[in-house]
């Protein structure tokens, strides 16, 4: 078997070339046979463009060799060949799902058994701890002459425990874009679980029954607000021969919060039978509850927000103003530890998609007195880098913008900003100056490059743990709040415990100069909020858990982030046990454990331990 590059053959022993299955500028596919034994295989051919693809493709091989499950695409042998990687797999005698629907609805007595054995194979999957991440039509084999089902395509594919503290990267978006979840998006910052593939299997199944995916959009940012916040057309308004029941699994698969889906492909699995079978008797609309026999693999905590009704509603407020009115505006955000501060400014990214604005974050650092600036220029180089991701014909426009605005100063950033070369191409070093000179250019060139970004598109800049910034960083933020222009919304996250004399004076003098600034003060959780946060955590109903909810209450103050750390540790106790559609506990036992009445210390230094954006 050989490959050709340009003009040159690279050979694979033993092999012998029967079709092109597909191909691409750096991957090419074939059904290849065995000269000696004549059996079929599959070749993926990589080309070798740096190190990442070949680390990939060994990933994928090691991967696929330890899931070794019933429905998974085996993996035979991965071979170099001159500047290829050859990923050797086995053939599947049969057609993807994209090939078989053929871009029609598919008829529900052949959707259905095929989506049963989906299920199946991705509750065996999901069982040995793997996450797909690519779940879509065209990467589901369906076996000639059956209905059985082969999963392929694990480049992507992760072990939940290689995941589980992980949060994408919104400009490098892993996944195919009409099926990833949410989450896998990198906008909700939330990690990426075994209910993101659920998610892609909805998007799958809704294809399969319709003809058409969840959202038609084209453009990326409108997919990607698509996921974040529409809401698809139920597949039985579309397809009227479509089980009313059947319609609410496809839409509940697709719900926006992973603790709203299906918990697991078990459960899934489940409901999948009880249709199945009422149809086959003859019952043409069943009624049944969904995921009556739903099993969490692990403690899911939900990421919502919980109690903060007004304080959204507020930040979205800000930001609607922002970009109606085109001036600055400024919220703070305060409060404890572990309170929700993050999570509640996160909220708001779903409504700066809607304004298809820029994210800029950052965050300081305690100690950071060596590179004060450190939480701005960190903002500005996201922005930079989601620019740099766009169109050429885009980014011409913003280095013409960009270079209009900065002029001669712009040799100032580019030292501590080096995307921002990119953008701008080869620009003029500036002269040295002395230290007062050279901070007044600084800043200077740091308020011209936010007006010029949002010149083109609103930005809305997160700052969080602001009160570690010293008087270097807090005057450039001034700088930034009084000199910028156009719609920009600064959201600064800061600790209320902890003290920052120069921040407090910094907020009342902007208050004072009457400038748009709204304080929020986040507090601990009420009692009634807990509890619904314990009832999506844990499966149980109100009355289940007055008597559990007194006790965490009473241990961990209603902090939101330290009930969570106390959940994750009755798991590892043992003292929360999983079972059909939630979780089991003996009260008495989990008293008797003594915890202490200390426990917010623990936690303290437990969620110091994490990264940043799980905190």
């Amino acid at each position: 078997m050989a490959y050709i590059v340009g003009a040159v053959s690279v050979p694979l022993a033993g092999y012998k070339t029967l079709r092109v299955l597909r191909a691409s500028p750096r991957t090419q596919v074939y059904e290849a046979e065995h000269e000696r034994d004549g059996r079929r295989v599959v070749a993926k051919v990589f080309e070798l463009g740096d190190e990442s693809v070949e680390a990939r493709v060994a990933h994928e091989f090691r991967l696929l060799q330890d899931l070794d499950v019933a429905g998974v695409v085996k993996a035979i042998d991965v071979e170099r060949a001159g500047r290829q990687i050859v990923l050797i797999l086995e053939s599947v005698p049969g057609h993807n799902l994209a090939q078989l629907a053929g871009g029609q609805a598919m008829a529900v007595d052949e959707f259905l058994p095929r989506a049963i054995s989906m299920a199946e194979v991705l509750g065996r999957i999901h069982g040995r701890r793997v996450i797909h991440r690519d779940i879509k039509p065209s990467n589901i084999l369906v076996e000639d002459g059956s209905d059985r089902v082969v999963f392929a395509d694990f480049g992507i594919s992760v072990l939940f425990e290689d995941e589980r503290w992980y949060v994408g990267d919104a400009e490098l978006l892993e996944g195919t874009l009409p099926y990833i979840s949410p989450e896998q998006t990198g906008r909700t910052k939330r990690e990426v679980d075994f209910r993101s593939d659920l998610y892609s299997l909805g998007a799958t199944f809704y294809e399969l029954l319709t003809g058409r995916r969840p959202f038609e959009a084209t453009d990326p940012g409108e997919l990607v607000h698509a996921h974040l916040a529409r809401r698809p057309q139920p597949p039985r308004q579309l397809v009227p021969a479509v089980p009313e029941r059947l319609s609410a699994i496809v839409m509940k698969l697709l719900e926006k919060a992973p603790e709203h889906r299906y918990q697991s492909a078990v459960g899934l699995h489940a409901d999948l039978l009880r249709l199945r079978d009422a149809l086959i008797i003859g019952v043409p609309e069943p009624t049944f509850g969904l995921g009556e026999h739903d099993q969490p693999l692990v403690l899911q905590l939900p990421h919502q927000l919980y109690g903060r009704e007004r304080e959204r509603r507020q930040l979205a407020q800000e930001l609607e103003l922002t970009v109606r009115d085109r001036v600055p505006r400024v919220v703070a955000v305060s409060g404890a530890q572990g309170i929700g501060k993050s999570a509640l400014i996160r909220d708001l990214e779903v409504s700066l998609a809607a304004h298809r604005g820029y994210l800029a974050q950052g965050r300081y650092a305690a100690g950071a007195g060596d590179d004060p600036h450190a939480g701005v220029f960190a903002a500005f180089t996201g922005v930079l880098e989601q620019v740099l991701t766009e169109s050429d014909e885009r980014l011409l426009s913003w280095r013409s913008c960009l270079r209009g605005i900065l002029g001669p100063i712009a040799g100032a950033l580019v030292d501590v900003l080096p995307q921002l070369s990119a953008v701008l191409g080869e620009v003029e070093p500036v002269p040295t100056l002395e230290l007062g000179e050279s901070r007044n250019r600084l800043h200077s060139a740091a308020v011209r490059l936010l007006s010029g970004l949002t010149s083109m598109s609103p930005v809305l800049v997160v700052l969080d743990d602001l009160h570690w910034a010293d008087s270097a960083g807090l005057g450039l933020l001034a700088a930034l709040i009084r000199e910028s222009s156009g719609p920009v919304l600064f959201v600064l996250g800061l600790r209320s415990d902890e003290a920052n004399l120069e921040l407090s004076s910094l907020l009342a003098v902007l208050e004072a100069e009457r400038r748009p600034c709204l304080g929020i003060e986040l507090g601990p959780l009420s009692d009634g909020d807990l509890q619904r946060l314990l009832a999506d955590a844990l499966g149980a109903g109100p009355e289940l858990l007055a008597p559990l909810v007194e006790h965490i209450g009473r241990k961990t103050g209603n902090n939101p982030a330290f009930v969570l750390q106390l959940l994750r540790h009755l798991v590892d106790a043992e003292l929360l046990i999983p079972e059909a559609r939630g979780w089991r506990w003996d009260l008495e036992a989990i008293v008797a454990a003594r915890i202490p009445d200390d426990v917010v210390g623990v936690l303290t230094a437990k969620l110091e331990g994490l990264a940043p954006e799980v905190r």
